[in-house]
């Protein structure tokens, strides 16, 4: 028996905030270098890069995480099971 969603214990919401940031980073920097506010400074393009690579790590996560426990965007990835790990008193 599966509990109700409200009955849910809260989650924590760093993941999402963290993406969000990795976005509005990445958007705001693209957009001072199309603009040019900054001239073109390099640590601007760096800024730019590294935001970038935590939007696609963190979209990458989350769909991993996602295909995991259930079907991500409704797409039927079939489900990875759990490889059964010995015990740590039974190694050899």
């Amino acid at each position: 028996m599966q509990p109700e969603r409200a009955e849910l214990p809260r989650r924590s919401y760093v993941g999402t905030g963290s993406l969000l940031v990795a976005v509005g980073g990445a958007a705001a920097s693209q957009a001072a270098m199309m603009t040019g506010a900054f001239g073109h400074p390099t640590w601007l393009r760096v800024l730019a890069a590294g935001f970038e690579a935590a939007t696609v790590g963190g979209v990458a996560d989350w769909f991993a995480v996602t295909a995991i426990f259930r079907h991500p965007l409704g797409l039927p990835f079939p489900h990875t099971w759990w490889v059964p790990l010995p015990r740590l008193g039974s190694w050899p």
